[in-house]
């Protein structure tokens, strides 16, 4: 049977095609434990039935799934404001990627406008990979939306609430 779950973000290493491998070992009422919860596909699959617990390491993955939890207005409305299809432009991309590496790289400050940013940022890298260099994220463009990443994202922003 296809999993047909989707993401809610673009994430290199995504669980997203270990689940059907996943479905026949976890039985209903157990404990999720998701050390490297990333885009949460595990628990967002099997929380329904179960109790999870999430962590990750990228503080920046961090807060993106703490502004969801708190259903920041502010992080999403700028995600709506990022992913719109007029945006979709190497320009528009390198000048959101400036900015979050001159104004929030280096601050161990954590605000809705960085991790809307940052959102974008791998929505928009190449299949959704997060590298960073000692001046910042530094993954190249990949357009958001292309190659079978097609649902909107209303759809995707969703997913996250």
């Amino acid at each position: 049977m296809k999993n047909n779950v989707k993401t809610p973000f673009c994430y290199q290493g995504s669980k997203l095609s270990e689940l059907n491998r996943l479905i026949p070992y976890i039985p209903n009422n157990s404990r999720i434990v998701e050390p490297f919860l990333g885009t949460g596909i595990v628990s967002y699959r099997f929380g329904k039935d179960n109790s999870c617990i999430g962590n990750d390491l990228n503080p920046d993955i961090y807060y993106i799934w703490k502004y969801t939890q708190e259903n920041n207005n502010i992080f999403f409305s700028l995600i709506n404001e990022y992913m719109q299809e007029s945006n979709r432009s190497k320009e528009y991309y390198y000048s959101k990627r400036d900015i979050f590496n001159k104004e929030y790289w280096k601050a161990e400050k954590y605000s809705p406008e960085k991790s809307a940013l940052f959102y974008f940022l791998i929505n928009s890298s190449h299949a959704g990979l997060v590298r960073y260099s000692k001046s910042g994220f530094n993954v190249g463009i990949k357009l958001f939306l292309l190659n079978g990443r097609l649902y909107s994202i209303d759809k995707r922003t969703q997913l996250l609430k």
